[in-house]
Order: structure tokens, then C-alpha cells, then sequence
């Protein structure tokens, strides 16, 4: 049972009986619309008395959701091979309905084509028209075979975007208002034998525009289906498992339908149940063959068959069992006709604040899925969402969110693969749209179609193991339409619970929800400031959240989208949000209440003629991006959070604690490969699901430094995870290169520069500026011009773009006001103080004997306007053919593939790997054969422009391993851009610092805010800073001149 108001509940129920009971006598009218006011819009919604809450015939009164029906998809026919007949293919269109059409094709006279299933919109068309009541019409020809001549034909669309109109030969034969969801219609008095011919008109309605689907159409496929007169009109499947979950009761709802002119009798259903492979499953013959009473002309019969069943295989995600169940409808001993229905042994509910999976707490690792593809708008093909959903399960997803309301055959899918998925009510963004009628969806003219809504989506969804809960919306005003229909939703499926996407907590506490819903974490607008330290949980009460019921975030963990310009400038924002990634997920798996999130979001989305995309972990033609990796760890089962281990001398192996994350899975299940140097093996883990255990590898060699390598296979042998892990105090130890032997310093002065030279390192300065202008080593020149201090503004300050300033260093103009030179036997020191034109301070150059250079600054800013701050610290300009750029870091993870841009060390050539060159000349179309990482922005890849993070060491080098050498602490960040780079035009850099020239600028970062997508930050930050009028930047630089070998620093 669900938690929910009881006294609430039985006072609606009478309301909506007294409804019901008013509709004898008052006739509908059109409501006057109220500006969001949803008090005022219910009294609307009883005074305009939906058809939907009407009396049934006899008097009493009818359900909140109205019956929907639905044949079942697979159906078989007696004596009849061909029984469906797919419309898909040409269809004629035009996109302006001339006046004189009469719901005949003869009364258009230009008709186009399309092909369906497909948006008309992605085949040069417009888009659907604004306007209310302005259709685009289709026209299909079909033939009827003489084979179906005393059969019921049913017409049935998988989905059309937007209020269908019906005409078959010329006559009216039905409309709809379902946005993406089937909709069948019994053509059978308008049709003959032989040639026919259909018409649809699809307009724009009320939801279509709550349903964001205003690209309009038959987007979805179209068939034909052949019935008996007497014919099984439903059949779906529920179950209840019993307490040893070795058995269950398989309750098998039907309906057969009388289309015929006389009384049915001597009818039967004859039921059998095998697994997916085609093994019969026993079932009691009792259960198995049902009498039926005596229906009559025009009535459909609706019961359900419960039915026992032994020795099951429960369906979760972890192990996805599937059945399939065979009703066939008997008249005394003839078959009439057979449907058969896939389904799972699952049971779903709410016990106090966990949801429970066949009686066991499961959390939802889940993502965003729009389901969409460039090719294919969202009408995509079958075998693209499976692709889909295998990279989903690729990085660790367990759970799917679906927009829209999905295909029949991406649910078969997670059926099939092992994923939970919402599915959810097409109508969106009330919260934010004032909507057609000015009143942010409170018009409760909505309230008929949105209750034939979600009935048909309960409808067609009903049986599949894989949806989970349903959802009433998606970031909209609680109104009281939707609590009408929730109880109407908990009606017709007690199985499931339920509840309402929105945002800022108004998903949170609200009455007949049994699960609570936010968008991106935050209590009552604070978001969390957590610290890089500590990536365990988020402390205090920012994440505070009832625990009465479970609570999960149908939006969280937003990707970098919005911040565009960030994202071209820095990928490294992308490895950054590894940390948030990590910090979501542990702090879930600490909260008992936290069901879950669905991360924001798995697949790329543009809607058609949006110039915008929504990132995802792949890219638009599925290549995997950087983020991929980020999901696969931090969304990993399978959790070794200290990756050194503890030898045992006794056991001789080596030992580590695992969180296992598992919900139904023991550690014991997997395979664990390892290699460390030429050993290979298998590991062994124990530990129950939700519990940590022990990992234990047997080694010889407990003294050998090098890491070992351990592969984690889930019991299907899908890759889970991977680890570099150590023995506790063996870790071989990251040397800084060394520094050069002193060697005495040499300073020349002429009236306008300072030399310094020691060994064949040389430092030239202008004595004016007090600043290095040149260093070299050996004769190679390797900074060619000034440091300068630099202060990058951020694109965006929560929603609002900071304009030109985005990203193009706002310290210009240093003119020195004093500069003091001392000299020691092993340094000199330059102390220049002045200002630039909106920050003064100080910038002090040191110079050792041994050739390393130490830059510190300190400055206070002048500047009125305020900025909030990308990344700030010192910028030096490096030659063109130092093109390579080479770190050392602290990483967050302990392994990454070898093109990814946060592995902990390694080379990135500017213009990439020469060998990819080739590839990218003659690439054409499809996936990208080169990694991400490898694509070239403003003529620099990837790779080579991310900021590395927390450096021990990093710098630019040329083919020789020659350059420069930033030696950091830990805390310190690199980057390298083109000099002067201003991203093709997309920045303004050239207004205060020139156009593009040779070289680069390398940024030692002192400060780095890891990027600035707005629906990241309004949950959680680690660090943010606003400039403004008196903020202080300090930090500096130490550098090093030489060459360096390929494991340096390692």
C-alpha cells in the first residue's frame, strides 16, 4: 500500500462522484481562462464538467481514467497468415490544408510525400503551425485483402504528435488528442474490399503544446490489424511475488470484446506460460482454462485470471528474466484467436522511505534519455536505441528517464537489456511557460485529454518489468487536474508507484505521490558548498530532504551545456565535473531516503532547428566523449575507494575493503582479472549486495612497486570497472625532475635590460617593467615575451552571460610604477610594483643559480565592474615550436584510458597525432575515428588545450622533450591555448590583447571555478569566485628550463 492522505482521499472521491453526478444536468461549456491561479481553475474544471468524468450507463459512475483500448500487439488469427498490414512507407502530405478539403484526398489537389514514421519537419517542411486549428493533413492508399472479408479492422497509429482527425473514404471515422502514444481506431464500417483510402489532419491542441511536440506528424509506425468479431480486446500481466520469491501469483487482466451481432456462449481462454527461450513453464490446468459468461452484442468483458506459478526467475536489471504468457480465446472447441504478452517477475512498491524490487532496496543510477538521433528526429529506429541503451549500460546506468513518452520498442528493450525506466505524461514546463492561455497551464480545459493521456500510457505500458513508476509531469504546478488523475493512475495501477517531475521541490510532500521528486539538489534554493577534499557527502542541510518517503532527482547532475564558449576554451571543465559526478553518487549511497538521480543527460538532444545542443556522454554520432569515463567510475557497483592494499603474509595475498553497489548481486558473482608485471589471475571477492567485503589477490612479489591492474566483469562478462591499486607502502614515488647544478650567476645591464644568466640558462628582463621578456636554454628560446597576471571572467553568473568579457584576461596594460633589484650569491630578485589597468600590486621574479625561475603576485583589483572568475594566475607566452604539452598530476581516478584528457600523466601535441591526419581528410560520415580528445579547437586539439588539474609537474616542450617545466604543488592547474586565442571569433581577446599569432600562452592557474553551467551550480560548487573592487589574487609560478625524458616525473 501507499502512503497518502486518507481523509484527503475519500473527501476527493466524493467530489469527483458529486462531478460526476452534476453531469446529467449541466452541459459543457468552454472555461474561461485564469491566469495561474490554480484554486479558481478548479472551480472552472467542475463547472465545466469533462466528458471524462460522466456516468456510466446504469447510473453509476464511471472511473476517474477513461477504458483505453489497446489490441495487444501480438496477436494471432485463426485461419488467417496475414493479419497485419504496416502502413509505413510513402504517404502523400501537405503542410497548408486548402478550405475546400472535405476529409477526402480528391479535395487537395498538391500533395507532396513523406515517409512515415518520421517528423515532416526533418523532409522540408515547416514546422507544425502556431496556431490552434490549423491542420497539415496526410493521405495513405491501402488495399484490403478478400481474406478479411467478416473481420474487424483496426486502424492503429504507435503515436502522432499533435490532435488527429480521421476520415477513411471520405467519412469520419475518429479523432484523437494523445501526444506520442497509440492511438486504434475500429474502421471497420468504412472500409470495403479492395482499395481504400485514408485521410488524417494532425493539429496543433492544447497537448501538443504542454507536450512540447510541436514538430507534429506520424512519428511512430502504422498498421493494419484483422480481428474476429469476438475477439480478446486486452491482455497484460501483473504479478505478486510470494515471501520465498520462488514463487508468485501471475495475475493476467483481460478483456474480450463482442463486436458481433449475436451472444457469445460455450466461450473459453486457455492460458500457458513458457520463458523467453520458448520453455514451457507448468501451470495449474485448473488456472489455465477459464469459462466465460455470456456476452452480449456491443459488450466487452473485463476479468482477471490470477494464477500461481513455481520455480520463477524474478526480472530485475541485474538479471532480466523475461516470460511470455499465451491467452487464446476458445469458442466451445475452435480457436478463435491467440495474443501473447512479455512480462517479468517483479514486484514494485514503497515500504517507508525505500522503494523495494521484489522485496530488496535498490538506487537508481540513472540518466536522461531524449530519445532522439540526427537522422531520425525521435522517430528512431529500433535497432539505434539499442545502441543506444548498450553505451547506457556501457558506463554503469541502471535506470533510464525517457523523454518523451517513449516507443513501444525501447521499453521491450530495457525489458530485454536489464534497465529500469520511468515513464512519464507528456505535458512540460508549466512552471516557465505562461502557455496559449497566459495562465502557466491552469486552464483545466487540459483535464479530459490529460486523463486520456495517462491512461493510454498505463495502458500500453502496463506489462513491462522495466517501468518501474510513473510520472504525472515535468516541472509544472501541482494542479488539481493532476491530483484527479493520480488517483485515477492509482486505480488502474496499484502496482506502481507514483510521481510528479518538477522543480524547485514542488515534487516534494505532495499529497497521493508515493515518491518524492526534485530537480537538482538544493534546500529551498541553497546549493551546497563542498569542499575538493572531501567528495564523500554533502554536509550540513543542503541536500536536506524529507524522509517519509523515498526521494529521487529526475534532473541532477547537469553536464556542461550552457556554458558553450567554457567548454570549447577549457575542456578540462569536463574533467572537473568528474568531481561532481563523485560526490552525487557517494552522497546517495549514504543516504538511506536517496533513491537516485538521472543524470542530465545520456544522449545528445537538439530539437529541429535549434541551434543549441544538450551535451551527453556521447556525441551526436555516438562516439564517446570524456564525460563517458567520468560515468562509468563514478556510477560504478563496485567501489575500492582506497586502491592500496594491505598485505597478508599469512594468506599471501593482498587485501582491500569494496563497497559492493550492487542490488542484487554478490561480489562473489563477478570476475576480478589482475595482472602486475608478467603475473596474471583471478582475484576473489566476497560481499553481499549492499554491503562492503574483501577483494583478495595472491601475489609473489608484495615488494614490486609497479601498479597491478585489476579488471572488474559484471556476471555476464560486461566490462564494471578498472583499477590501478598498490601495496600500502610500496607506491612508487612521482620524482619532480631535478632541478640543474648551480652555477654562478652572471647579470649584465644595459639602459633598457637585465640578463641573467647561470649555466646555459638565460633570463632576459626589461628594466622598465621589471618582467622577464625572454628565456632560453642552450640558445633555444623558449618564452618569448612578458608574463602577465591573468583573470579570466567566466561565461556565465548563474543564467546571465557576461558578454564580451567572457574569457579574455581582463589584466592588460601593466605599466611598473618601481622596480627594486637585489642579488644574492645564488639568486637575484625583481621586485616590480605597479599597476594594470584594473588591478595594481606586485609581481616579484626570482632567479636561481640552478636555473629555476620563481614567480610570485599579489594584487588588489580596481575595477568597478564585477566578474565572476574561470581561472586566474599567471600567463607566460611560449614559442610556436614548444607545440607539446606534457604533465604529471594528482588524478582522481587511478586508471583512465590512454586518449583521455585527465589521465594522470602523458603528451598532447597541439595539432594532434600526426598519424590521425589521414582519417580526418578522408572521414565522410558516421563516428569519428579519432577519440574526442582529438578534436581540433581553433586549431589545437583537445587534449592539448584541457586544463591538467592538480599538478606535480606540467609544461610545453618541443620534439626533443626541450622547454619549459612548471613545477606545482598538488593544488596548482596548466593550461595552453593558442597565443591570444579567441576561439575562432567567439571571443573578443583581440580587443584588449591583438589578434592570434604564433605560439602559445600558458596559464599557471593559481584558481580554476571548474566551469559554469547554471544547472550544475544552482545544487553544488566547490570553489566560486566574484571579482569586484578590492578582491585580492596571489599565487605564482615556478619554472625550469631543460630536457626531459619521457618518464620524468613519473
Amino acid at each position: 500500500m501507499y502512503t497518502t492522505d486518507r481523509n484527503i482521499l475519500h473527501r476527493l472521491m466524493i467530489l469527483i462522484a458529486a462531478v460526476a453526478a452534476c453531469s446529467l444536468l449541466v452541459s459543457p461549456t468552454r472555461a474561461q481562462n485564469i491566469e495561474g491561479d490554480p484554486a479558481k481553475a478548479r472551480q472552472q474544471e467542475l463547472a465545466q464538467q469533462e466528458a471524462g468524468l460522466g456516468l456510466a450507463a446504469g447510473g453509476t459512475a464511471a472511473e476517474i481514467l477513461p477504458k483505453v483500448r489497446l489490441t495487444p500487439r501480438d496477436v494471432s488469427i485463426t485461419g488467417l497468415d496475414e493479419h497485419r498490414i504496416t502502413l509505413d512507407g510513402t504517404w502523400r502530405f501537405v503542410h497548408e490544408v486548402p478550405e475546400s478539403f472535405d476529409g477526402s484526398a480528391g479535395s487537395v489537389k498538391d500533395w507532396g510525400e513523406v515517409q512515415i514514421p518520421r517528423h515532416y519537419a526533418l523532409q522540408g517542411y515547416p514546422r507544425m503551425h502556431r496556431k490552434f486549428g490549423v491542420p497539415v493533413a496526410y493521405a495513405k492508399r491501402f488495399t484490403i485483402p478478400d481474406t478479411w472479408r467478416g473481420r474487424r479492422v483496426a486502424l492503429r497509429f504507435e503515436g502522432v504528435d499533435g490532435y488527429a482527425k480521421l476520415w477513411v473514404n471520405g467519412q469520419p471515422a475518429g479523432k484523437n488528442d494523445i501526444a506520442t502514444l497509440p492511438s486504434e481506431y475500429d474502421i471497420t464500417p468504412f472500409i470495403r474490399a479492395g482499395e481504400n483510402e485514408l485521410t488524417l489532419t494532425v493539429e496543433k491542441s492544447l497537448v501538443t503544446h504542454w507536450s512540447r511536440r510541436e514538430l507534429g506528424g506520424i512519428t511512430r509506425t502504422v498498421y493494419l490489424q484483422a480481428m474476429t468479431e469476438v475477439n480478446l480486446a486486452r491482455l497484460h500481466v501483473d504479478t505478486r511475488l510470494n515471501a520465498d520469491a520462488a514463487s508468485a501469483t501471475m495475475n493476467v487482466h483481460l478483456r474480450v470484446a463482442n463486436q458481433s451481432d449475436a451472444v457469445t456462449s460455450n466461450l473459453f481462454v486457455q492460458l500457458a506460460l513458457e520463458r523467453a527461450d520458448g520453455t514451457p513453464v507448468a501451470i495449474d490446468s485448473a488456472e489455465a482454462r477459464t469459462p466465460l459468461p455470456a456476452i452480449a452484442p456491443g459488450q466487452t468483458l473485463e476479468f482477471m485470471i490470477p494464477v500461481r506459478v513455481h520455480n520463477i526467475e524474478t526480472w530485475t536489471a541485474e538479471s532480466p528474466s523475461l516470460y511470455i504468457v499465451t491467452g487464446e480465446l476458445i469458442d466451445e472447441e475452435r480457436s478463435l484467436m491467440s495474443a501473447r504478452q512479455r512480462f517479468g517477475f517483479r514486484d514494485v512498491r514503497v515500504a517507508g522511505h525505500q522503494l523495494l524490487i521484489n522485496g530488496s532496496p535498490v538506487k537508481l543510477r540513472g540518466t536522461n534519455y531524449h530519445i532522439t538521433h540526427p537522422d531520425h528526429g525521435e522517430s528512431v529506429p529500433r535497432d539505434l536505441i539499442q545502441h543506444d541503451i548498450e553505451l547506457f549500460k556501457g558506463c554503469n546506468f541502471n535506470a533510464l528517464r525517457s523523454r518523451p513518452t517513449p516507443v513501444y520498442d525501447y521499453v521491450e528493450l530495457c525489458d530485454e537489456m536489464g534497465v529500469y525506466t520511468t515513464v512519464e505524461a507528456m505535458v512540460s514546463i508549466m512552471m516557465y511557460d505562461k502557455g496559449p492561455a497566459g495562465d502557466y497551464g491552469a486552464d483545466p480545459a487540459i483535464a479530459g485529454p490529460y486523463r486520456h493521456h495517462v491512461a493510454t500510457m498505463i495502458e500500453s505500458y502496463y506489462s513491462n518489468p522495466s517501468v518501474i513508476t510513473w510520472g504525472l509531469g515535468n516541472e509544472c504546478a501541482y494542479y488539481d487536474y493532476f491530483k484527479v488523475a493520480a488517483l485515477g493512475m492509482h486505480k488502474r495501477d496499484p502496482s506502481r508507484p507514483l510521481f510528479f517531475g518538477s522543480d524547485n521541490r514542488l515534487g516534494v510532500g505532495i499529497p497521493y505521490m508515493d515518491i518524492n521528486d526534485d530537480h537538482y539538489p538544493r534546500n529551498r534554493g541553497n546549493r551546497a558548498s563542498v569542499s575538493i577534499d572531501d567528495l564523500s557527502h554533502v554536509a550540513d542541510d543542503a541536500w536536506d530532504y524529507p524522509d517519509d518517503r523515498p526521494v529521487f532527482f529526475t534532473e541532477w547532475l547537469h553536464v556542461h551545456t550552457n556554458n558553450v564558449k567554457e567548454i570549447a576554451y577549457d575542456p578540462g571543465v569536463d574533467e572537473f565535473w568528474a568531481r561532481y559526478a563523485e560526490i552525487h553518487l557517494n552522497h546517495m549511497y549514504r543516504m538511506p531516503h536517496f533513491l537516485g538521480g538521472f543524470h542530465f543527460k545520456g544522449a545528445p538532444y537538439r530539437n529541429i532547428g535549434a541551434p543549441g545542443i544538450w551535451r551527453g556522454v556521447f556525441d551526436a554520432d555516438r562516439r564517446i566523449n570524456n564525460l563517458y569515463w567520468h560515468v562509468l567510475k563514478s556510477h560504478s557497483p563496485v567501489r575500492i575507494h582506497e586502491t592500496a592494499g594491505l598485505w597478508d603474509p599469512v594468506t599471501q595475498t593482498l587485501n582491500f575493503a569494496v563497497e559492493n553497489r550492487y542490488d542484487f548481486t554478490s561480489l562473489d558473482e563477478l570476475t576480478l582479472n589482475w595482472t602486475h608485471g608478467d603475473q596474471t589471475g583471478q582475484a576473489v571477492a566476497v560481499g553481499d549486495p549492499g554491503q562492503t567485503g574483501k577483494l583478495m589477490i595472491p601475489m609473489t612479489d608484495p615488494a614490486d612497486p609497479r601498479p597491478i591492474s585489476l579488471e572488474v566483469r559484471d556476471p555476464h562478462g560486461a566490462l564494471i570497472d578498472r583499477y590501478h591499486l598498490t601495496v600500502r607502502g610500496t607506491q612508487q614515488q612521482r620524482q619532480t625532475p631535478a632541478a640543474g647544478k648551480n652555477h654562478p650567476l652572471e647579470i649584465e645591464q644595459t639602459d633598457d635590460l637585465l640578463i641573467v644568466t647561470t649555466g646555459d640558462v638565460r633570463y632576459t628582463l626589461d628594466r622598465t617593467t621589471g618582467l622577464i621578456t625572454q628565456a632560453a636554454r642552450g640558445g633555444d628560446v623558449v618564452i618569448d615575451g612578458s608574463p602577465s597576471l591573468l583573470a579570466l571572467p567566466a561565461q556565465l553568473k548563474n543564467f546571465r552571460g557576461q558578454q564580451k568579457r567572457t574569457l579574455v584576461n581582463q589584466a592588460v596594460g601593466w605599466q611598473a610604477q618601481h622596480v627594486d633589484v637585489s642579488q644574492r650569491e645564488d639568486h637575484v630578485r625583481i621586485l616590480a610594483t605597479g599597476r594594470y589597468t584594473q588591478a595594481e600590486g606586485t609581481i616579484t621574479t626570482t632567479l636561481h643559480a640552478d636555473g629555476t625561475a620563481e614567480l610570485a603576485y599579489d594584487f588588489t583589483w580596481t575595477g568597478t565592474q564585477p566578474f565572476a572568475l574561470f581561472s586566474s594566475g599567471l600567463t607566460f607566452p611560449v614559442t610556436a615550436s614548444h607545440d607539446r604539452i606534457r604533465w604529471d598530476r594528482k588524478a582522481l581516478w587511478s586508471v583512465y584510458p590512454d586518449d583521455h584528457i585527465g589521465r594522470s600523466s602523458g603528451i598532447a601535441i597541439a595539432a594532434g597525432n600526426p598519424a590521425l591526419a589521414a582519417s580526418r581528410t578522408s572521414y565522410t560520415e558516421g563516428p569519428r575515428p579519432w577519440p574526442w580528445s582529438a578534436d581540433l579547437v581553433s586549431g589545437v586539439t583537445r587534449d592539448f588545450r584541457s586544463t591538467k588539474f592538480d599538478i606535480r609537474t606540467a609544461g610545453l616542450i618541443d620534439q626533443q622533450n626541450k622547454g619549459l617545466l612548471v613545477v606545482g604543488n598538488g593544488r596548482q592547474h596548466v593550461q595552453a591555448v593558442p597565443r591570444n586565442d579567441d576561439l575562432e571569433g567567439n571571443i573578443f581577446t583581440a580587443e584588449l590583447h591583438g589578434p592570434p599569432a604564433d605560439g602559445f600562452d600558458l596559464h599557471v592557474l593559481d584558481f580554476h571555478n571548474g566551469g559554469t553551467e547554471p544547472h550544475l551550480l544552482k545544487s553544488i560548487h566547490f570553489e566560486l569566485r566574484d571579482i569586484e573592487f578590492g578582491s585580492r589574487l596571489t599565487g605564482g609560478a615556478t619554472l625550469r628550463l631543460g630536457t626531459y625524458s619521457e618518464d620524468a616525473g613519473r
